[in-house]
């Protein structure tokens, strides 16, 4: 997904954003600020193998920490706080699962 169908998701998810509207300018620059700040955590982390296109394997994961970092800015009923919550908690472990497979030892066979 680009980058901006990411955010579009993530604004859907905090409920700013209906099927066949348009974001509000500000609300558009809350959510690629949002982002820009979780990609560029991610990329210090070691957590980024994406440039343009997020890989569909990462993207809920993406959009729950864009989502958790928005949290402040959006009200959101309580049954969606707990959902952004529930996944943003384990979304850098599993990033890390897929841009960073489990190393299997080629000099260490295991005898099935």
């Amino acid at each position: 997904m680009t980058p901006l169908q990411v955010q579009n998701r993530a604004a859907s998810d905090l409920g700013i954003l209906r099927l066949g509207q348009a974001l509000r300018p500000e609300d558009l620059t809350r959510i690629e600020a949002a982002y820009d700040e979780v990609y560029a955590q991610l990329k210090k982390e070691g957590l980024t193998s994406w440039t343009d296109d997020v890989p569909d394997a990462v993207v809920p994961f993406v959009v729950s920490l864009i989502c958790e970092n928005c949290l402040g800015t959006y009200g959101v009923s309580p049954e969606r706080y707990q959902r952004i919550v529930n996944v943003s908690t384990t979304a850098k472990v599993k990033i890390r699962e897929q841009v960073n497979p489990a190393h299997v030892s080629m000099s260490d066979p295991e005898d099935f």
